[in-house]
This record gives C-alpha cells, sequence and structure tokens, in this order.
C-alpha cells in the first residue's frame, strides 16, 4: 500500500530529496507512527513501509532532546542524541522526527550536502539552526531550506517564558501576536524559524504550510496529547 507522502519543493528538486511522513490513516491500525516510544515491533513493520516506499533500506536517526547538537552522518549508523544530522554521502538518508516542531531541511545548491534539523521553540531559540549550519562545509549564501508540516502561528499558544526567552533574537517581536489573556501570545513558529535561517545567510526559504494542529492528516502534541510521531527524511541521490 503506497503511504501519503509530502515532498519537499526546492523550487528545483535537483539530487537532493527529501519527505515527510504524514499520519496515514486516522483512528486506525495502519496510522504511520514512527515515534521511538512506538511498542518495538509496530515500529519496525512501520519503518519497514517507509523504506520501501522511499527505496531505503536503513536511516539514521536521532535521539533528539531539544538540544543544539548536531551530528554528521558518513554513514547510517544506531541512533544518536542529536537534534540535527547532516551528510554529504550520496544514498545515506537521515532523519527528524515531530509532532508540531518544525522539520527543516536544509539543502546545498550544488546538491553537496543536506542537512534536517529539529525545530522545536527551546531549541531553536538555543540556536540549533545556526549550529547546524556552522557544521556545514559550504557558506550559508549557497544553501537553501524547506520547512515541513508543524503548528502554525493561528494555533500555538504559548505563555511568558517562551516569549522572553525568544526575545533573544531581535525580529522575535513580529512572530507574537498577543491573545488578550495576561501572559498569552500566539506564537507563529515557522515564521520564527524561516527568519533565523534567513538572518543566518541562508537566502532561499521555502514552506509547506502545513499545520499539524488543525490537519487530521498530521500528528499533533498539542492537539491530542499523547500521539505519534512523523518523520522528515532526506538523502542525495546516487545519480
Amino acid at each position: 500500500m503506497s503511504l501519503d507522502l509530502l515532498e519537499a519543493d526546492f523550487s528545483e528538486p535537483g539530487r537532493i530529496r527529501a519527505v515527510s511522513t504524514t499520519r496515514g490513516s486516522p483512528g486506525d491500525d495502519d496510522e504511520l507512527d514512527l515515534g521511538r516510544s512506538k511498542a518495538p515491533k509496530r515500529l519496525a513493520e512501520n519503518r519497514a513501509r517507509l523504506f520501501s516506499a522511499i527505496g531505503k533500506t536503513r536511516v539514521q536517526w536521532l535521539r533528539q532532546v531539544h538540544g543544539t547538537r548536531v551530528h554528521h552522518a558518513g554513514r547510517v549508523g544506531d541512533a544518536v542524541e542529536a537534534d540535527a544530522v547532516w551528510t554529504d554521502v550520496p544514498g545515506v538518508a537521515i532523519a527528524v522526527t515531530t509532532a508540531d516542531c518544525i522539520p527543516v531541511v536544509v539543502a546545498g545548491s550544488a546538491c553537496s550536502v543536506v542537512a534536517v534539523i529539529h525545530c522545536g521553540w527551546r531549541g531553536t531559540v538555543d540556536g540549533i539552526i545556526e549550529a547546524t549550519l556552522g557544521e556545514l562545509p559550504v557558506e550559508a549564501s549557497e544553501l537553501k531550506a524547506w520547512l515541513g508540516p508543524g503548528i502554525c502561528g493561528r494555533c500555538y499558544e504559548v505563555g511568558t517564558d517562551v516569549y522572553e526567552r525568544a526575545a533573544i533574537w531581535a525580529n522575535a517581536p513580529r512572530t507574537f501576536t498577543a491573545t488578550g489573556a495576561e501572559g498569552k501570545w500566539l506564537f507563529d513558529l515557522p515564521a520564527y524559524v524561516a527568519g533565523r535561517l534567513g538572518s543566518a545567510g541562508v537566502p532561499e526559504v521555502y514552506q509547506s504550510n502545513a499545520c499539524t494542529f488543525h490537519e487530521d492528516r498530521f500528528f499533533s502534541y498539542r492537539r491530542d496529547g499523547a500521539t505519534g510521531r512523523m518523520a522528515m527524511i532526506a538523502w542525495i541521490d546516487l545519480r
């Protein structure tokens, strides 16, 4: 059975491939939950379904902690603790998992490098984007980025703690809207992520404009509480 996948659009695909999984079939046994908390047997089955759909046998997974560690994958190995991973080796598939946070794909214009970044608010505020770009063997001006499905600015309500920490970035106030309730704001996390990419020198940033919270096609932690995870997978084609 074919999977419901959302393919990254960089305006010109080149040799970089990137796809985001979706929830699959909500409420039944065909849900494509790729979270590590899934029962091991079912997780292995769901990963096998994904691998078959994208023509891969293995993917470099991460143990994500909302931090700023970046991993270089010269080959696929066991899951490592990091919130971003990059490769310059054709054929090596890399991934992050999300359920409201923004999955970001960063690709070199010469198709020589690709990275995927898990951009929750904490990691983004603390500099996971800048840390990733600093690891790549190309200048930021040679990169383009695509933001996959994540919670949108109309659905993501946050408190003073997020507002005050995010304000370390000069343009942060533009991404917050007061709700009228004391100490509450709507936070446009995709715009914040896109802004940080632009400020770091990435000239082309594209967005899926897909919201995990109000589209049942996706898992959403904010909407459902305990829930599954989607994956953003990227690789450099061998051709």
